[in-house]
């Protein structure tokens, strides 16, 4: 399906990491997902392509097996929305497949209701973020914490433990774990799991490059 695309729009590598990033850190997107390590880690399975448009970062995936004779677009990041969301339903005329615009903020309806382009909104409350208040998450307070409680006492209680930052030490023992979870849970029959085994491989095996901090809870056997 890629082929339809003009032919700037090109799979993610990890060289566009400081032009993905240079536009997330000055549109700073409300989305969690839409950072580089996620997209760089899904992007084989969603088969993403990407460019630059006017000075607008453009995102399609061009698998998304709940959209199977769609486009699926990230939120455009850059100065002009509606430039972006023009531009996009001109590809869309051309392929002749939908525009599914996935993950799309509620702060840029306005401008997408005044492009003119017809569009149905449809909320995903599976693919909503959560908030939650960090000194909550700290110290636990309250009765809608006391299983979170309970279950952290436990674990005190019979473990010696250990948190530590992510290091190149590490690595090797969380891909083991990880496998061995694999195992258990059959994932590699399953493609949904499968993929995200081979993501998290992924992103471990070249987390030097992606530059993401990580801290483990060790416990000791």
């Amino acid at each position: 399906m890629s082929s339809i695309l003009p032919p700037d729009f090109k799979p993610i590598k990890m060289k566009d990491r400081i032009i993905f990033n240079s536009y997330l850190n000055k549109y700073q997107p409300e989305i969690s997902e839409f950072t580089f390590t996620n997209l760089f880690m899904w992007r084989n399975h969603y088969q993403f392509r990407w460019t630059v448009y006017k000075n607008q970062l453009i995102l399609i995936s061009t698998k998304n097996p709940k959209y199977p004779n769609s486009l699926s677009i990230f939120p455009p990041l850059g100065d002009d929305l509606t430039l972006s969301l023009e531009y996009l339903s001109d590809i869309s005329k051309k392929s002749k497949l939908k525009l599914e615009l996935i993950r799309f903020p509620e702060r840029d309806l306005e401008t997408l209701k005044k492009t003119g382009i017809k569009h149905e909104i449809v909320e995903e409350r599976g693919n909503w973020d959560y908030v939650y208040d960090r000194n909550d998450l700290v110290n636990l307070p309250g009765k809608q914490y006391a299983n979170f409680r309970k279950k952290l006492n436990r674990f005190k209680r019979q473990f010696q433990w250990s948190y530590e930052e992510l290091s190149e030490s590490l690595i090797d023992s969380i891909l083991n774990m990880q496998d061995e979870w694999c195992g258990i849970r059959a994932c590699y029959d399953n493609e949904s799991l499968n993929e995200e085994n081979l993501g998290i491989h992924e992103i471990f095996t070249n987390w030097k490059d992606l530059k993401f901090k990580g801290y483990l809870q060790l416990r000791k056997i």
